[in-house]
């Protein structure tokens, strides 16, 4: 219980991170949307050559962080409680970590964002110079929280371009449709919690959707639990053992509030 309330916590920080930067990031995706909805293609055609020699130069000149060294968070992180800790597997050890510059942080990935929006282009060659070298956050931090933001960004700015029928279907159609049939050959191909090489999973994945082909069905080993609580409670720590304990029971298809002795 202990682990998993912790990887809990992980997971809450992180998601502190990411979710004030997608927010930004997601509002301004529209904006670039539209904006390259309204410019002229030679203006699009000279813009997106610019900003793809700033990639190169921004991946030419970037050094790599795994750990940056962050004294201390600044007042807004602070104030959003972005910091936390992380296991790394690799290293099998606790990482500590905090961001700081992170009004500079919210600005570039506005901007970022809105690139990312006009020109319908992935944006982690920005979010992981961004979050790691800027704000201080671990490079595999900073890597997982860019995988999260780029998934609610991009999904953004694709409904302002649907919605003008700007959206070549006859390549995005067949990509959705493939990402959902590997999705369901991956259920098939992964013996879940069990020990497995990189290679081995993908020769086992090549091997699955040979055998199912375009339709696979689900697992017999795929299932789930289905939960009908009759109580409910709310537990939250208070000083001198003075803790705030809140039950919903259910009685007679009613949910009763009760407040429980500490």
């Amino acid at each position: 219980m202990m682990r998993a309330g912790s990887k809990n916590a992980v997971l809450a920080r992180r998601v502190l991170l990411a979710l004030p930067l997608a927010l930004l990031a997601s509002a301004s995706s529209i904006a670039g949307a539209m904006m390259g909805l309204a410019m002229s293609a030679t203006t699009v055609q000279i813009a997106l050559g610019i900003t793809i020699l700033g990639i190169v130069a921004l991946m030419a000149s970037a050094r790599k962080s795994e750990l940056p060294d962050v004294a201390r968070s600044d007042r807004l992180s602070a104030a959003l409680e972005i910091h936390g800790v992380f296991h790394d597997v690799a290293s099998r050890r606790d990482v500590d970590w905090k961001v700081h510059r992170t009004p500079a942080g919210l600005v570039l990935f506005t901007g970022i964002g809105m690139l990312a929006g006009m020109f319908g282009m992935g944006a982690g060659w920005a979010n992981v110079p961004v979050l790691n070298l800027l704000m201080g956050a671990p490079l595999k931090v900073s890597a997982g929280t860019s995988s999260f933001i780029l998934s609610l960004v991009d999904s953004a700015a694709a409904w302002v371009y649907l919605n003008e029928g700007a959206v070549l279907a006859v390549v995005a159609v067949p990509s959705v449709i493939g990402m959902m049939i590997g999705a369901r050959i991956g259920a098939w191909a992964s013996p879940q919690s069990e020990p497995i090489s990189k290679t081995g999973l993908m020769a086992r994945a090549a091997e699955m959707g040979l055998r199912h082909g375009l339709n696979p069905s689900r697992p017999p080993h795929w299932g789930g639990y289905r939960l009908r609580p009759d109580a409910l409670e709310f537990w939250q720590g208070r000083p001198s053992r003075l803790h705030d304990r809140i039950r919903y029971r259910l009685a007679d298809g009613e949910w009763v509030i009760e407040r429980l002795a500490p």
